[in-house]
C-alpha cells in the first residue's frame, strides 16, 4: 500500500512541478488563480507511469483526483487522489492494465454512488462545466431584473409557499421584502454560459462520437439549437468576447453557450450511463468495493 501511494504521488508531483514552471515562464492561464493548480488540459499532458497507469481521460477517475470538485488539480489533489489509490487496491496485488482497469471500476462505483445520491446529478454536471471553463474561461452576464408572481417562486427558492407570512424573510432585502407583501418579488439573475470550445472538451471526454456517431461540430451545434429552442438568454444568441485561453490564444469572439442547458445536456447522458449499467444487471448496493 505505501509502495503504491509513494511510487504514485511521486510521478504525479514530479509531473505537476515540470509543467507547472514551464507554465509559470509563459504565465500562462493554465495555471489557476492561486498558481498552484493547473488546468485538466495540463494534467492530461502528464506522462503514464508504467507500473501505475492512470487513465486521466477517465471521468469517474478524473472525479476523484479532483478532490475539491473545483475544475482545477492541485498538488493536494494528487496527493488525496494518490493514497485513494493506495487504499483502493490494498487488498489486490496489480500493476499496469490491471491496476489502471481495477481503478477506473473502482472509480466508476464512487461516481455512481454520488450521481444516485440526492442532488448528485446536479454536482456532477456543475463539476464537469468547471473542468472546461478552467480551459476555456466561462462568461457571466447579469440579467435585467425581473418580477416573479408567487407561484413562480417555487422554481427559484427551496419549497414552495403561498403567502408571505409562511415565507422566511431572514436572507430578503427590504426591497425584495416589500415585493413579497405586494405579492410580487423583484429578482436579479446571472446567467453563465459556456464557451463552445468547452463544449468539445467535454465532448471528448464524454466519448460521444464512439457510442453515437456523432462528431463535435454536430454536437456543439446541436447543444447551440438546444439552448435556442429552450428559450435561453438573449445573450445565448450573440457573440461574447471570450479572454486569453490557456493556449496563448488572444481575446477574439466566440459562440456560448449557456450553462445551465449544457448541464441538462450532460445529466441526460449521465442518467443513460448509469441505467444502462442497472439494464446489464449490476446493483450498486450488492457490488463490494
Amino acid at each position: 500500500m505505501g509502495n503504491v501511494h509513494s511510487n504514485v504521488l511521486q510521478h504525479l508531483e514530479t509531473q505537476f512541478l515540470q509543467l507547472q514552471d514551464v507554465m509559470m515562464e509563459g504565465h500562462s492561464s493554465a495555471v489557476g488563480p492561486t498558481c498552484r493548480n493547473i488546468s485538466l488540459h495540463s494534467l492530461q499532458r502528464f506522462a503514464h507511469l508504467d507500473q501505475y497507469p492512470i487513465n486521466l481521460e477517465h471521468i469517474p477517475t478524473l472525479f476523484l483526483v479532483d478532490a475539491n470538485h473545483d475544475g482545477w488539480f492541485s498538488l493536494d489533489d494528487l496527493n488525496s487522489f494518490a493514497q485513494w489509490c493506495a487504499t483502493a487496491i490494498s487488498n489486490h496485488s496489480v500493476t499496469g492494465t490491471d491496476f489502471c482497469e481495477l481503478v477506473q471500476a473502482k472509480a466508476l462505483h464512487t461516481l455512481w454512488s454520488e450521481c444516485d445520491a440526492a442532488g448528485g446529478i446536479t454536482r456532477v454536471t456543475e463539476w464537469m462545466c468547471l473542468l472546461g471553463s478552467a480551459i476555456y474561461p466561462s462568461q457571466t452576464r447579469e440579467n435585467p431584473s425581473q418580477t416573479l408572481s408567487l407561484p413562480e417562486l417555487g422554481d427559484n427558492r427551496s419549497g414552495d409557499f403561498t403567502s408571505y407570512e409562511e415565507e422566511d424573510t431572514s436572507d430578503l432585502d427590504a426591497e425584495e421584502i416589500a415585493g413579497l407583501e405586494r405579492g410580487m418579488l423583484y429578482e436579479k439573475r446571472v446567467t453563465v454560459f459556456l464557451d463552445v470550445r468547452a463544449v468539445g472538451v467535454l465532448f471528448r471526454l464524454l466519448s460521444i462520437n464512439g457510442a453515437y456517431d456523432l462528431t463535435e461540430n454536430t454536437f456543439i451545434e446541436s447543444v447551440l439549437e438546444l439552448d435556442r429552442l429552450s428559450g435561453g438568454d438573449v445573450h445565448a444568441q450573440m457573440d461574447l468576447q471570450s479572454p486569453k485561453s490557456e493556449f496563448g490564444e488572444g481575446a477574439g469572439y466566440h459562440e456560448y453557450v449557456t450553462e445551465q442547458t449544457m448541464r441538462q445536456v450532460l445529466s441526460v447522458f449521465l442518467q443513460s450511463l448509469f441505467d444502462t449499467v442497472k439494464a446489464l444487471g449490476f446493483d450498486k448496493a450488492k457490488i463490494k468495493m
